[in-house]
Formats: structure tokens, C-alpha cells, sequence
């Protein structure tokens, strides 16, 4: 599972390694990758998501992932606890992050690791 705060709807560097680095470890193990699109309710920009979600599709096809879906979240939860959530209900066997998330306070790395119920990749 991959997980994007990112608000830019053409994706930030730190998204793009991110999805990438999970379409890479999905074909090492032959798994699936859901990505899940986080986004804050009632925060402006939400029209951009059709972009954001085109280019998450296409960036999953350029590094040659073709097993995944992606689940769009608007909420107004916490986003560590949401990470942990997900992550739980899909039984997902690790969670990709880029480390601008937590830079960018979007996600605590703290509570990251206390609900998220499997291995956490938080990428540089």
C-alpha cells in the first residue's frame, strides 16, 4: 500500500519515489500495489483530483506496475490513524511513505508506528 497526501494534482517528486518504489517491490514479490489518495475534506483544490488521479495511473504504468488499484479518501480524520485503518481493513503487508508527509505534517511518524499494523517504508 502506498499512501499520497500530496494536494499538487501533477504529483511531487517525493510522490512519484514513492510510487515507484512500491510498483518496484510489488513486481520483486509479485504482489499488488492499492494506492490511496488522501485528501483533506472541505480543502480547496479538491476539483484538481481527476489530475492527481490521471497521473497516478500513469506514473504506475511507467514503472510497469499493472496490478493496482487506487482508493481515494476524503476526510477530515486523522491521517496517521487513517494510514493505520487502511492499512488494517486491506491487510496490507507493508505501507510506503515518503518522508515529505511527515515533513510536511500531513502524517506523525510517531503515530505512523503505533497504528499501522504492518511494516512502514518511509522513504528519504
Amino acid at each position: 500500500m502506498v499512501t499520497i497526501f500530496d494536494a499538487n494534482p501533477y504529483l511531487s517528486e517525493g510522490s512519484r519515489q514513492a510510487l515507484i518504489t512500491a510498483s518496484q517491490l510489488a513486481g520483486l514479490h509479485d504482489g499488488k500495489v492499492t494506492v490511496v489518495v488522501v485528501d483533506d475534506e472541505g480543502k480547496p483544490g479538491l476539483e484538481d483530483t481527476t489530475q492527481k488521479l490521471s497521473n497516478i495511473h500513469e506514473y504506475m504504468a511507467q514503472a510497469g506496475c499493472s496490478d493496482f488499484n487506487v482508493i481515494e479518501k476524503i476526510t477530515s480524520e486523522n491521517h496517521s490513524a487513517l494510514v493505520g485503518n487502511v492499512a488494517e481493513e486491506m491487510n496490507a503487508d507493508m505501507v510506503v511513505i515518503h518522508s515529505d508527509s511527515v515533513h510536511e505534517h500531513a502524517v506523525d511518524a510517531n503515530l505512523l508506528a503505533e497504528f499501522v499494523p504492518c511494516s512502514t517504508l518511509l522513504l528519504p
